[in-house]
This record gives C-alpha cells, sequence and structure tokens, in this order.
C-alpha cells in the first residue's frame, strides 16, 4: 500500500505503548502551571478580526527603528510577537484582493531589515464521515470497538495514565464542566485572534465541541460509572484554544499554542486540525516543540475522497504532512483503510476511527460540527503514563464501569 511507513495498533500496542511511555523529560525545566482562570493572549483593540496577518523574521542586526520603518511602509500594526520562533505578526489593512496583501508581503521582504516574510493562512477542522455506519458499528452496535479492537484494555494491565503526564490540546478549547472531564483540565489558555463574527466575543471555552470530544477520546475519567474511558484516562489535559465556534483559526495562533505548551510542561501535543499551506512559522514551532523533547502529534487530513475543502485527493495537510509530527490516519472496522482518511508518504500511524461521538452530548456540550478521531486516540498511547511508575504486585485486568459505548479556514480534520 502507499501508506508510508504506517503501523497497524492492534498487537504490537502494547510495545509502542512502552516505547513512547518513556519520552525523556523536556529539555528545560518549566512549570505546568498555565496561568489560571483560561486566560487570554492578549490583542490590540484597534486591529479587527479580518485584517490580514503577515509573518516576519526581521535582521537580528534591525535596530528597532528599522523595524518599526518596515511595518510603516506597509500600514502594518504589531499583533503579536511569537519571541521562541523570532517571529512578528502584523496585522496590514484590509485590502480587496489577496493580490494586495501579497504586495504588501513583497514590499516588506525586499526590506533590508527583514530575513523572511509570509501571509498567515488559517486551518480548520474536516467534516466527518456521513456513512450509514457512523452512529453504531455492525461488530457490537455499541461502544467504543476501536479501543477494544485494539487490546487498550491489555494494555492497561501494565500501564495507564498518570497525572504527571501533561498532554496538550490545540483545538477549540474544552467544556469545564463535562463531568467526564472533572479533574483532567489544566488552566488553559486562548489565542484566538480572528474569530468568526458569528461566534460569542472573548470566548474562552468550547462552543464548537471538537476539542471537548478530543479531549474526552485522549482522557476522559475512566472506572467511574459513567461515559466513556479515554485511551490515557490519568493524564492531565493542557486545553488550549486556537480555534473558534466554527472549528476555524489562523495557524500562526497554533503555531503560538505549539510554544505556549512547549513552555508550560506538556509532553505531548494533540493537533487534529489541518491546512492545506505548509506554513514556515508553525513548522518552526514544531521544531521547538521536538527540541524541547516533546511529541507532536497531527490529524493525517480527510482528503481522502473528493471534498471542496480540498484541492484535490490526498492533498497534503499541514501540520500532519510536516516531517517533524507524528501523522495519524483513520482505518476502518475492518482495519483497512477508510476513505476519507488521507493516505501518503508523511503517515506514521493508522488508528481506528469510532463510529459513535465518544463523548456523551448535552445542552452545554453538543456533538461536535466536524470530528478528528484518529489523531487524538494514538497521541494517548503515546503518553500513559510517567516511565518511572511501578507496576503493582498483583496485575489484575481492571473492568472498568465507564458506560460501554461504541476525538475555508485552519480546521481539524477526522483523521
Amino acid at each position: 500500500m502507499a501508506m508510508g511507513r504506517v503501523w497497524r495498533l492492534a498487537a504490537p500496542l502494547l510495545a509502542l505503548v512502552l516505547a513512547l511511555a518513556g519520552l525523556p523529560r523536556p529539555a528545560a525545566a518549566r512549570t505546568i502551571e498555565p496561568p489560571a482562570g483560561g486566560a487570554a493572549a492578549p490583542a490590540s483593540a484597534a486591529i479587527s478580526a479580518g485584517q490580514p496577518r503577515l509573518l516576519v523574521k526581521f535582521a537580528s542586526t534591525a535596530t528597532p527603528a528599522e523595524r518599526e520603518r518596515a511595518i510603516g511602509s506597509v500600514g502594518g500594526t504589531v499583533d503579536r510577537v511569537l519571541d521562541a520562533l523570532g517571529v512578528t505578526r502584523i496585522a496590514v489593512p484590509l485590502v480587496a484582493t489577496e493580490d494586495a496583501t501579497g504586495l504588501a508581503a513583497l514590499k516588506l521582504a525586499r526590506d533590508p531589515a527583514v530575513v523572511s516574510v509570509e501571509p498567515d493562512s488559517t486551518g480548520a477542522v474536516q467534516f466527518a464521515p456521513n456513512d450509514a455506519y457512523w452512529l453504531t458499528d455492525p461488530s457490537f452496535g455499541i461502544g467504543q470497538w476501536g479501543l477494544r479492537a485494539a487490546q487498550v484494555d491489555k494494555a492497561w494491565d501494565v500501564v495507564r495514565g498518570a497525572p504527571i503526564i501533561t498532554v496538550a490540546v490545540i483545538d477549540t478549547g474544552i467544556d469545564p464542566n463535562h463531568p467526564d472531564l472533572a479533574g483532567v483540565a489544566l488552566p488553559g489558555v486562548t489565542f484566538v485572534s480572528s474569530p468568526d463574527p458569528s461566534c460569542a466575543p472573548g470566548s474562552v471555552i468550547d462552543d464548537n465541541g471538537h476539542g471537548t470530544h478530543v479531549a474526552g477520546v485522549i482522557a476522559a475519567n475512566g472506572n467511574n460509572g459513567q461515559g466513556i474511558a479515554g485511551v490515557a484516562f490519568g493524564v492531565r489535559i493542557l486545553p488550549i484554544k486556537a480555534l473558534d465556534c466554527t472549528g476555524s483559526g489562523l495557524l500562526s495562533d497554533v503555531a503560538s499554542g505549539v510554544t505556549y505548551a512547549t513552555d508550560h510542561g506538556a509532553r505531548v501535543i494533540n493537533i487534529s486540525l489541518g491546512s492545506s499551506s505548509a506554513q514556515s512559522t508553525l513548522q518552526d514551532a514544531i521544531r521547538y516543540a521536538i527540541a524541547h523533547n516533546v511529541l507532536v502529534v497531527a490529524a493525517a487530513g480527510n482528503c481522502g475522497v473528493t471534498s471542496t475543502r480540498c484541492a484535490s485527493v490526498n492533498e497534503p495537510q499541514y501540520p500532519g504532512a510536516f516531517p517533524e509530527t507524528l501523522a495519524v490516519a483513520a482505518t476502518d472496522q475492518g482495519d483497512t483503510h477508510a476513505s476519507f482518511s488521507n493516505i501518503g508518504a508523511y503517515v506514521g500511524l493508522r488508528a481506528r476511527t469510532p463510529r459513535r461521538p465518544p463523548m456523551p452530548r448535552s445542552a452545554a456540550h453538543p456533538r461536535p460540527r466536524r470530528s478528528s478521531r484518529a489523531s487524538p486516540r494514538s497521541c494517548s498511547r503515546a503518553s500513559p503514563a510517567s516511565p518511572s511508575r511501578s507496576l503493582p504486585t498483583a496485575c489484575v485486568r481492571p473492568r472498568t464501569t465507564s458506560a460501554r459505548r461504541a476525538p475555508t479556514r485552519c480546521s481539524a480534520p477526522a483523521a
């Protein structure tokens, strides 16, 4: 098959869990306590949400006056500085065409104070397949059939999630009041610079449902008599909201989330979103995470079939297609390639995609508009526990009592 280097997740699961559980600690000592209260990243009130953004790297020798002159030459305003990446994001005046924004970028690129410039791009969650088996499965009719097929319960005999492991979920945020996520989430942070006008202003929680869904796949409380059991239940989730209520957002906001997660103790970062843009700023953020011994897991994409969201079938989706990430595609009930999921040389894993939304829905937690399930499933397997955690003297398989039941602009794909 043209799946690149792809691993099946049935029998080898235990070896994979044990291997990835031994990830080294992050390179630098960092706090794991983000700012309290779901803090939002600062943004200038003078900049409108719809203004185009340019991502600029200045020469190290450029003086403050030279930088200010370069920015002023295109009528720009500093919107955010991504210190870890050496990138300054500037907002430029609204223009009638993308060509005008491109001309502004070209003008900046010619400035001697500037090393590089690129337009900011967007990404978003992608549509989940609407096939006949989405809400039920023909094998069991209920439940998390993917976990049973992958023998996750056998892995739980050996190692489970531990609260000293932090998994960052860069998505639409999470519902902090969801009963199956009680005690799971650390204080989060929001990087949403350009929300859709239909979204509530200043939202810092999940107003889409996708992020809550992804967090549940990874870390929903297990053995608590309700809902589901997350693949790595016991770990802590660091929620980073970079996508708005429509499931879309700027890739530079995603990059900010990656560096934030890296600097605040995440061992694994899950990015269940996709974009056709191979933005260098986002790739630099992922390289920053990798340099600090943080594993970045991303969706391979949902361009396996003809779609209005994809320019072509199997169009590479980023950040999954970056060589630094672990890209995860989806399989179906028969453990064969799911038609909607991307294939390609960049795919490193494939995971079974649940045929039922794994988190119970309610008025406060609606069904996500789009879904990305394989990526958080594999992310969970990469972060089950501390490598120093000892095994119990008697290994008795836990029987979880969780209810048996079957995770434009930058978006999270269903892979």
